[in-house]
């Protein structure tokens, strides 16, 4: 299993390798009957079908975006992730689903090298959930994501989360 000090070593070297997204969308946290199981992707060009990362088999060449992933500090990060509906998987499950809120998508970033392997080395990885649809058509659909932690009048162990407290909590009041 690679080290710290190996990662250091990679970043180290003159030429680094290819940077790698990865991405998980797992449908069993949506909490509706009959949708389950986990979906993985990845928007980079490859030869080959598949690839493994930490002994899972991620889909190449899917066309998926990130964006506005960065936290300002103010308030906790609303990414938007675009992907694609041209088989119209997503837009069905979106259909028949309530826009799959709730989903959990898990975002890997990693360097080629440690792909088709057992262990799952990248930086720390990010989680969101889909909290709404913003834009659906033929080829693409839209969603906003935020943090599963990112919920307006939710309790913490002991103590409830105010805005006074916290003070990015509930900037967009419309999510729930």
């Amino acid at each position: 299993m690679p080290t710290q000090q190996d990662l250091r070593n990679e970043v180290l070297k003159p030429e680094l390798p290819a940077y790698i997204e990865l991405f998980e969308f797992d449908f069993s946290t949506a909490g509706i009957s009959g949708l389950s199981g986990i979906f993985r992707c990845s928007p980079m060009k490859s030869s080959t079908v598949s690839v493994l990362f930490g002994g899972e088999t991620f889909i190449c060449n899917f066309p998926v975006q990130i964006n506005d992933i960065e936290d300002t500090g103010e308030a906790p990060a609303r990414p938007q992730i675009t992907v694609s509906n041209v088989n119209k998987y997503f837009g069905g499950l979106a259909f028949l689903y309530q826009d799959i809120a709730k989903t959990q998508v898990t975002y890997y970033r990693t360097f080629s090298t440690y792909l088709n392997q057992t262990t799952k080395f990248s930086l720390q990885p990010r989680k969101f959930e889909i909290a709404k649809k913003l834009f659906h058509d033929k080829v693409t659909m839209v969603f906003e994501l935020r943090d599963p932690t990112d919920k307006e009048l939710s309790f913490m162990p002991g103590r409830q989360m105010l805005r006074a407290d916290f003070p990015g909590l509930g900037v967009n009041k419309r999510v729930r």
